[in-house]
């Protein structure tokens, strides 16, 4: 109960602070990013832990004087397999649009969002088939994701930024194949260029 009200107290103060400040200076950015780690926080159907192998791609987010912005988020995840005799080269491929919004806070820039998106799986089998063969290619609005970001000032026009993201991802199946479900923890690092 302390904890909430605490907590209420801290972001009515930060608001208030930031309303007063020049958090309003910045008319426009675009900014850069790139995915470093990604875990993943769910079992295969066998019980396993899903493992990541990696992940690369790109984010690109415009923010407008309104403190409001769109983004676009592409990468690739690869996946160890939790056979490989059976399953090879498996990877998870998603694309996002974000909406985000800046935060008024000083010294600071402190980004939260959303995204919606697609997921695709992909993967080689033991009898030269495909995962594509098992699993429908994603539709928009399968693939889910909150973040929030942090950044950090260094010159008036230049931002460097890390930021989390929780990215929930449902793979359909085809015929008796099951659903796969993804949950991943993304930590991305980039900067922004402030006009």
């Amino acid at each position: 109960m302390f904890t909430k009200k605490l907590f209420s107290i801290l972001v009515a103060g930060m608001l208030l602070l930031g309303l007063s400040s020049n958090a309003y200076a910045e008319l426009f950015s675009v900014s850069l990013g790139i995915p470093v780690s990604q875990s993943f926080s769910n079992e295969w159907s066998n019980g396993e832990a899903v493992e990541s192998d990696g992940i690369t791609g790109s984010m690109v987010h415009v923010k407008f004087p309104i403190m409001i912005g769109l983004g676009y988020e592409a990468y690739e995840s690869k996946i160890k397999s939790y056979d490989d005799n059976v399953i090879e080269n498996m990877k998870l491929t998603t694309t996002m649009l974000d909406v985000f919004w800046l935060t008024p806070i000083p010294i600071v820039n402190v980004t939260v969002g959303a995204g919606l998106g697609q997921s695709t799986l992909d993967c080689d089998t033991s009898g030269g088939g495909s995962c594509s063969d098992n699993y429908d290619t994603g539709t928009f609005g399968t693939t889910r994701q909150l973040y929030g970001q942090l950044g950090f000032p260094f010159f008036p026009f230049l931002d460097v930024h890390a930021s989390y993201h929780y990215v929930t991802a449902e793979i359909e199946g085809k015929g008796s194949t099951s659903n796969e479900k993804f949950v991943s923890n993304i930590w991305a690092l980039g900067v922004a260029f402030i006009f």
